[in-house]
């Protein structure tokens, strides 16, 4: 049920962004499913830090169909998936890669309690500068956790010097 939640939420996210994506749609939507699928396979391992035990996971295995680079640009999706974005080798903004570490970091952000509930009406942009997120109004005030999770995704992008602004 979890990975039907994250991929839903993903593909609505990327189908606001992909008219200004170089990568080809299905290849992104490809990457977005797969990632949901396998994003915590690493809880298996361990709870903390399982979206790194996740992408070693992915890196690492015997994967038939995948090829070598695929399995490492899918890991890294997955480790990207929380918490900071420091020690990651970042692509720049103007990377399609990074606009898909966006709609997956916030896939998983917004079904965080893993329940079957709808989330909020979200409107993704993607600019110069950055990122702009609009959340149905009312909905984080009704939220907290959510907020204060995207309070501190606020500030991961920002020491990627990337702006994530919400409204």
């Amino acid at each position: 049920d979890q990975v039907k939640r994250v991929q839903a939420l993903a593909l609505v996210l990327l189908s606001q962004v992909e008219h200004k994506s170089s990568m080809d749609v299905t290849v992104a939507k490809q990457y977005l499913l797969w990632a949901s699928k396998l994003h915590e396979i690493g809880v298996s391992i361990a709870h903390g830090g399982y979206h790194k035990h996740s992408a070693y996971i992915i890196e690492n295995a015997d994967m038939p169909g995948f090829s070598k680079m695929e399995q490492e640009s899918l890991g890294f999706l997955v480790r990207a998936q929380r918490r900071s974005l420091a020690k990651l080798e970042m692509p720049a903004l103007s990377d399609d890669r990074t606009v898909l570490v966006m709609i997956f970091r916030l896939s998983v952000l917004f079904h965080r309690n893993r329940l079957d509930i709808t989330p909020p009406e979200l409107n993704l942009a993607w600019h110069k500068a950055g990122f702009g997120l609009d959340v149905e109004p009312g909905w984080l005030a009704k939220n907290p956790l959510t907020d204060a999770e995207l309070a501190s995704e606020v500030v991961y992008w920002e020491d990627l010097n990337i702006a994530l602004s919400l409204a």
